[in-house]
């Protein structure tokens, strides 16, 4: 344990004395996961007849065809049940649970439903490009491939592990959504692990651990390398400061060291394999299946995720299909 305590000390840059492992300095949105589940009404808000109507207006003039939505902006105008609407999801993004679903539009309609998912979206926040291609607008389908031979998570039916998406982005998404178009025949429910319920878990134990997850870790940039001209972002897990921020996944940290030729020390897997316990622990989880129509959106700054695996439908008119925004808080908001 001396050891751990003292490796790489010298290497990394101190913790300062204001972010210093403490239940006090964590962000005031609820504790839930496991037996604490939070009553459905404050999971799911149920769009309005109002909300819907004029939702259904101003999508009238966004464009059918998907490679030109994307590339248009809805009406910054919004009537006033849309504007509640918005301004009660962005409370519960950012001082509720973290999360929402968002439940109400025609699945059966899938042009109105895009569009209706993409406006949303475009309110809550500016949509990323999510690969080399600048696609903001991303399929999650199953391709037949398995991740251990090297297959996408977002292209496979596997469950993979816990993670925050394009964690090796300097500036990762703050929303991310998930529009449900199809379901999976078994399988594939949804999995959100809270952040802050992990972390005040993490104080309770080794304080050397959780200090070494608020150090940098190098992450693997993979596809987005030319951005800042650097193969690895060099960031911590846990940022506590003006906001609370959680950037993981171990598959892109193991890659970042590998790809520098670093050797990853007994403190920092000691570290990575705690935090990875605890986001396996039920009590920190919620888990539920989207319906067709449904619009999940989570805070990707205090909510890990993940699913389970799944078994699809041999029709590939009836496979399960998602579609992901990746969304940053416009100017005025952030």
């Amino acid at each position: 344990e001396e050891d751990l305590r003292h490796a790489n000390e010298t290497l990394l840059p101190k913790v300062s004395a204001g972010e210093q492992p403490t239940s006090s300095s964590l962000p005031e949105q609820s504790f839930w996961g496991g037996e604490n589940q939070p009553p459905p009404g404050e999971q799911i808000l149920h769009l309005s007849t109002d909300a819907l109507a004029e939702l259904q207006q101003q999508i009238q003039s966004l464009p059918n065809d998907v490679k030109q939505l994307v590339q248009t902006a809805p009406s910054q105008k919004c009537p006033l049940a849309l504007t509640e609407t918005l301004a009660e999801i962005k409370k519960r993004l950012d001082d509720g649970l973290s999360f929402v679903i968002v439940r109400g539009l025609d699945p059966k309609n899938l042009e109105a439903l895009l569009k209706s998912y993409w406006a949303l979206g475009w309110w809550l926040g500016k949509p990323l490009p999510q690969n080399s291609q600048g696609d903001v607008l991303y399929e999650i389908i199953d391709e037949g491939g398995r991740m251990s031979d090297g297959a996408r998570y977002s292209r496979s039916c596997d469950s993979g592990s816990y993670h925050t998406d394009n964690p090796s982005n300097q500036e990762a998404p703050h929303y991310l959504g998930l529009l449900c178009i199809r379901d999976a025949k078994e399988g594939g429910e949804s999995k959100l692990i809270n952040m802050l319920g992990v972390y005040r878990a993490l104080i309770q134990q080794n304080h050397d651990l959780l200090e070494r997850l608020q150090r940098p870790f190098y992450f693997d940039r993979r596809g987005h390398a030319n951005e800042e001209k650097e193969p690895t972002l060099f960031k911590p897990i846990f940022e506590i400061g003006e906001k609370f921020q959680f950037r993981y996944l171990r598959d892109y940290i193991e890659g970042g060291y590998q790809r520098l030729k670093k050797e990853i020390d007994p403190l920092t897997r000691a570290a990575m394999d705690a935090l990875d316990k605890e986001l396996e622990s039920p009590e920190f989880q919620i888990d539920f299946r989207l319906r067709p129509g449904d619009i999940l959106l989570n805070n990707n700054y205090c909510v890990a995720h993940g699913r389970t695996a799944f078994h699809d439908w041999p029709d590939p008119d009836k496979k399960r299909l998602m579609m992901r925004l990746w969304l940053r808080k416009h100017s005025k908001a952030a």
